[in-house]
Parts: C-alpha cells; structure tokens; sequence
C-alpha cells in the first residue's frame, strides 16, 4: 500500500539510517561553522585551546571539530600514520580538524590527531565547537 507520509534518512557508510535527536549536526564546513558563531557572538578554538578543553569534555570523538588555525608544522611535529600525510599541506589553505568522527579508526581517535581540510569542505564527518 502506498503511504503520503515521508521519511526522513541519513545516509552513513552502514547505509541509510533513521535519524536520533542525540546524533551530531555533521558534514559542517568551516566558513558555515564561523558564521553560526559569529551571529552568537562566539568563535573557534584554536587546536591548542581544543586539546585542553576536550580532555575535559566527554561527549566527544563523534565529528571531526574545526579549528580557527591553518593547518601547520610545529617544533617535534611527528606526521601519523606516513610523512607525506602531512607535510605537503603545511601553511597552505587548510585549517585544522581535532578529534575524530564516529567513522575513524580507532588508531586514529585521539586528541593529538591533527586532521585537515580546506575551510569549505562539508563530506569529511566534521563539525565544531564554540567558545567565548
């Protein structure tokens, strides 16, 4: 029987899944994630301040979260999982992801792992939190 009613599904790697009220707002680009805090008169952490804060937090490792920072080499910087992961990218026009998705191996899930994309990227699982 034909049914008028629709539904709604969000398609993940698992396939197509009905949605929760306590699943992340995901696959955020920067320049949007910036907006929404600029008209609530907040902003991004830096990935310093983000390491910090997410040791303390502990809803966390469910989207990729942005960082106000370009994505950058440091003093003892080591690449993960190979060099050329990393490197290539340095100081160009990516910004720094924290965290993991709910999707990211294991191995990689933890608050060191520095991701990065360019800021209008949406498909990588990201999202963000805010500060004052």
């Amino acid at each position: 029987k034909f049914s008028n009613k629709k539904k709604f599904a969000i398609s993940t790697p698992e396939g197509y899944i009905k949605p929760d009220s306590k699943m992340p707002v995901t696959n955020i680009s920067k320049h949007e994630l910036e907006a929404f805090a600029k008209c609530n008169k907040l902003r991004l952490p830096h990935e310093y301040e983000w390491e910090v804060a997410a040791k303390k937090i502990s809803d966390k490792f469910k989207v990729w979260e942005w960082a106000e920072n370009k994505f950058f080499g440091y003093k003892g910087f080591k690449a993960f999982p190979y060099k050329e992961y990393s490197y290539p990218w340095f100081d160009k026009d990516y910004y720094t992801l924290k965290g993991s998705s709910l999707y990211t191996l294991k191995e990689i899930r933890r608050y060191s792992f520095r991701n990065f994309y360019k800021p209008d990227t949406q498909y990588i699982f990201s999202g963000g939190r805010l500060c004052l």
